[in-house]
């Protein structure tokens, strides 16, 4: 029987030992690292089941590369992948000095990361997409208010100078960009976006129940109709930037975003992603 947790799912002893030996025929790799560092890559030579009071399972591991040993006597997360599918689990690693070899002794459950069909990408702060919206700015609209309101005059000139040359951006792809305001997007996906608003807008969104608006991803843009509302929710926000509100919507699915979103998520990006994830679902 599996137990679902979130966005990972755990196995059974009878269903984990498998996918470790399976690692062991196939010479194959795996992730080791720990929390805040980077991870390190290692081949699996051995994956043996010993029996006992408690059922443990032991990985001898050889370097990729080169021969270096970190972590070793250090609890450690390990990672890998079996036919696109990824593993998540912890452990132990050790050095038998006798013959310099290094094995894993694995010390938590196993999980299997389950991928949903929609999954989003975390964007903010590493991604710019922005969601653009025709608000009347007589309304006291917001174009692209930042997360953390500030007093520098300094930053605010830089904002306003990245809001222009945004929408100078977005002018190649829109025939009219007078009355578009702009929401930095905190996570997006192929179907869906969620992104901040002060009280200024909130009644934009209370009003309507469909959207037409465009995405702007690191410069590409998306053109999105009868998005649908799925909520409007408190926000706490960092600083004294007054009340915020997160916004989700979704969408038909765009195959291009879809596209750009799961090669993000794909990419080493997306895996430090999830093993950030995973970090923070066993601390939970």
């Amino acid at each position: 029987m599996t137990i679902v947790f979130s966005n990972f799912i755990k196995l059974t002893e009878d269903e984990a030992f498998p996918k470790f030996s399976l690692l062991a025929r196939k010479g194959a790799k795996v992730k080791v690292w720990i929390k805040g560092k980077e991870s390190h890559i290692y081949k699996v030579k051995d994956a043996q089941k010993l029996k006992g009071e408690l059922t443990q399972i032991l990985l001898s591991l050889f370097p990729e590369g080169e021969p270096d040993k970190p972590f070793i006597d250090q609890k450690v997360f390990i990672g890998f992948s079996i036919k696109d599918v990824d593993y998540f689990t912890e452990g132990k690693l050790s050095l038998n000095e006798e013959d310099d070899e290094l094995f894993v002794s694995i010390e938590g459950n196993t999980y299997r990361s389950e991928k949903r069909a929609n999954e989003r990408l975390l964007t903010f702060p590493h991604h710019q997409v922005y969601a653009y919206f025709k608000i009347d700015k007589n309304e006291n609209a917001e174009n692209v208010i930042p997360l953390g309101k500030t007093d520098d005059k300094e930053y605010i000139n830089y904002k306003a100078r990245q809001k222009e040359e945004q929408l100078k951006d977005l002018s190649k792809y829109v025939d009219d960009i007078s009355n578009l305001v702009g929401f930095r997007a905190m996570d997006v996906s192929s179907s869906g976006v969620a992104f901040t608003i002060t009280s200024e807008n909130k009644s934009f969104f209370d009003d309507n129940s469909k959207f037409d608006f465009y995405i702007m991803f690191n410069g590409e843009v998306f053109n999105v109709v009868n998005a649908k509302l799925v909520y409007v929710v408190d926000f706490v926000s960092r600083g004294n930037s007054g009340p915020r509100y997160k916004v989700g919507l979704n969408f038909n699915p765009i195959v291009e975003l879809s596209t750009l979103v799961n090669k993000i998520l794909t990419s080493s990006n997306g895996i430090d992603a999830i093993q950030k994830e995973f970090e923070d679902f066993v601390d939970s």
